[in-house]
């Protein structure tokens, strides 16, 4: 309880340095200790608190993970501490797993831009506004969060994530319902302009590929979903140009499937035009 005291003794005295040394020796011992939410509240609530907690985070302590995965039940304005806090950071302390539960808490709240900006800052698996486009982070027996894509996981849908031999991975669909039904969905934020959406469907020709739509949209999309147009340059690729507007927070790009089809999609990519 020494260090607890010291911590108590150094904030009374308006010293953050001191208070976050001594808050760190103690999350070290116990990362997951009760006091842990409300003295990283009190000593974040300040700018300079917030670097005082960076410069230790920083050092890669044992008690990372806790400050980024326990955030349920925190109020908004420490949420907002944790993002600036993160932000201050930066990369290489936080994998994308350890943020997803903030990520998701944050959409939860309606903090868009902040889930945003810690999605991107520890999952930088993307070369285009979409976030991995090619799959090599889905993980079919996990559940998705975040900004992670969101597969079908209705009784009528088959799913499989398959690899060719150069590595590229790729997901097959198989609907069985009487009815199209979206089968690859993922949030995203977008500031209003014109964009591309390009996709692969290896191995499908122009006919069986027309049995695929794609939508960009605040809600399910299923009215303004549409065909994605055969590139004259490159093999078995598709594109749908998309005009986006200031009247959501949160797109749902989302792939359709036609009734009783099959498809197969790769290397999703979206970008400005």
């Amino acid at each position: 309880m020494t260090q607890l005291y010291w911590m108590d003794q150094a904030m009374q005295a308006g010293d953050v340095k001191v208070a976050s040394e001594r808050l760190d020796a103690l999350l070290r011992q116990s990362p997951d200790a009760e006091y842990r939410d409300k003295f990283l509240g009190i000593i974040s609530a300040a700018p300079e608190g917030r670097s005082a907690i960076s410069d230790r985070l920083k050092l890669s302590p044992n008690w990372a993970t806790a400050y980024a995965t326990y955030v349920g039940n925190l109020p908004l304005d420490q949420l907002s501490q944790r993002v600036d806090v993160m932000q201050r950071t930066g990369t290489g302390i936080w994998d994308c797993a350890a943020t997803e539960a903030l990520t998701q808490r944050l959409m939860t709240a309606s903090m868009f831009d902040a889930a945003k900006a810690v999605w991107h800052l520890n999952c930088p698996a993307s070369k285009s506004l979409v976030y991995d486009g090619g799959f090599e982070q889905i993980d079919l027996t996990k559940p998705s969060t975040g900004f992670n894509w969101l597969l079908s996981d209705r009784g009528d849908v088959d799913v499989a994530l398959l690899q060719d031999q150069p590595g590229q991975r790729m997901l097959d669909f198989e609907v069985k319902a009487a009815m199209s039904l979206p089968v690859l969905r993922q949030s995203i934020i977008l500031t209003p302009g014109q964009y591309r959406l390009t996709w692969q469907m290896p191995g499908i020709g122009q006919n069986q590929a027309r049995a695929v739509r794609a939508s960009l949209s605040c809600g399910s999309g299923r009215d303004q979903a549409a065909n994605g147009q055969p590139d004259a340059k490159q093999a078995e690729t598709y594109s749908l140009d998309f005009s986006v507007d200031a009247q959501c927070p949160v797109l749902q790009l989302t792939f359709w499937v036609d009734a009783r089809s099959s498809a197969r999609i790769s290397s999703v990519a979206l970008n400005p035009i």
